[in-house]
C-alpha cells in the first residue's frame, strides 16, 4: 500500500497526543513514583469514570495511571480533529467500538475506543473542547 493510499485511510490529520495511559499493578505506587521521582502533578478525573485510577500531568505531559484489574485497556489517546469521520471509517472497515461520553463541568468530550489487528487498545479523541485543566488536588 503506497503512503498516499494510507493517508486515504486517515480520517482526519491527529492533532496532538494529548495523553498515554498505562496499566498498573497499583495505582497508588506508580502515582507516588510519578510525583516522587519524576515530579508530576496529580489533577482531576472526571467523576464520570467509574474505575480506579489517576491523572497525572507535567509540562504538557499528560499520564493516565489504571488499575490493571480494570477492564480497561491503556491507549494512546490521540486527539482527532473530526471524530464523526472517524466513527464513519471504523463502521465502513468493520471495526468494532465504543464510544463512551465522559464530561466534567458540563463539558463532554467526544471519544472513540478500538483495537487495532494486534489487540492494542487505542482510544481518539476530540479533547479541543477539554484540555488538561490545571486541577491540582
Amino acid at each position: 500500500m503506497s503512503s498516499q493510499e494510507q493517508k486515504e485511510l486517515l480520517p482526519t490529520s491527529l492533532l496532538c497526543i494529548n495523553h498515554v495511559a498505562y496499566l498498573c499493578s497499583s495505582v497508588e505506587k506508580s502515582l507516588k513514583f510519578y510525583q516522587e521521582v519524576l515530579g508530576f502533578e496529580l489533577i482531576e478525573r472526571p467523576p464520570s469514570l467509574d474505575f480506579k485510577g489517576a491523572w497525572i500531568h507535567q509540562n504538557g505531559i499528560g499520564i493516565h495511571l489504571l488499575q490493571r484489574s480494570t477492564d480497561v485497556d491503556a491507549p494512546t489517546k490521540p486527539s482527532c480533529g473530526n471524530i464523526w469521520m472517524a466513527k464513519k471509517k471504523l463502521e465502513e472497515m468493520g471495526v468494532e467500538y465504543v464510544s463512551p461520553a465522559v464530561g466534567d463541568e458540563g463539558v463532554v468530550s467526544d471519544q472513540l475506543y478500538f483495537h487495532d489487528p494486534d489487540g492494542n487498545a487505542i482510544e481518539l479523541c476530540d479533547c479541543r473542547k477539554r484540555f488538561l485543566k490545571n486541577r491540582i488536588k
